[in-house]
């Protein structure tokens, strides 16, 4: 039931309930719903709901484009902006959380 997670999940980001949004923004990002991790990716960069980790916030932009939810210049402007707050080492452990995700999604 990823998209009605994800739609508990907007409610709750839209009335301030972070800490609600993030868990089942969560569930339903787990279940490769796009905008969900995109949702996700948000919280993580600004720490809404969960502790702010930017390397989870890339990782889950990342894995919200490879799911379709943005074109690739908005994704490639947000990961521009990202990446001027991180580290190189964090960029590349971004990257490789989102090849784990996804290569355990293909193995399904």
């Amino acid at each position: 039931h990823a998209e009605g997670q994800f739609w508990l999940g907007f409610m709750m980001w839209e009335n301030d309930a972070y800490t609600e949004s993030a868990a089942w923004l969560q569930k339903a990002a787990q279940q490769e719903h796009a905008i969900a991790q995109f949702f996700l990716g948000m919280a993580y960069e600004v720490g809404n709901g969960v502790s702010q980790d930017l390397i989870q916030a890339l990782m889950w932009f990342d894995v919200a484009a490879d799911g379709g939810f943005c074109s690739a210049t908005y994704h490639r402007k947000i990961r521009q902006d990202l990446e001027r707050k991180m580290t190189s080492a964090q960029i590349a452990e971004a990257d490789r959380r989102a090849r784990a995700w996804r290569e355990d999604r293909d193995r399904g």
